[in-house]
């Protein structure tokens, strides 16, 4: 869930493919860091997803940033940003924030 203002903007499973690449079937997404600066909003995470290739699970996480503006009362994502984390750098469980499944 993402929460602007002390209203929820966003709750449900993955958004977009920053939530792993297509075809991810459950995951996590965590380290979350929310900014506000007037109508300007900076969301900073890291996602772990297990995808399936070639029939075997593999693991991966990526961190993003997405760039939000509050047009007529509403949050708009203008701009998000995904890099690939290497597993030396993986954020640990107890920074998870909500996990999700697609398998259900």
């Amino acid at each position: 869930m993402l929460f602007f203002g002390g209203k929820c903007v966003y709750s449900g499973p993955p958004r977009r493919t920053r939530d792993g690449p297509t075809g991810s079937r459950r995951g996590d997404y965590r380290d979350e860091k929310i900014s506000i600066f007037g109508n300007t909003a900076l969301v900073r995470s890291k996602n772990k997803y297990v995808v399936v290739k070639e029939g075997q699970e593999v693991t991966g996480m990526s961190m993003y940033t997405d760039t939000y503006i509050k047009e007529n009362g509403k949050w708009k994502c203008v701009q998000a940003q995904i890099t690939k984390v290497a597993p030396s750098n993986y954020s640990s469980d107890e920074t998870i924030v909500k996990k999700w499944d697609l398998r259900m």
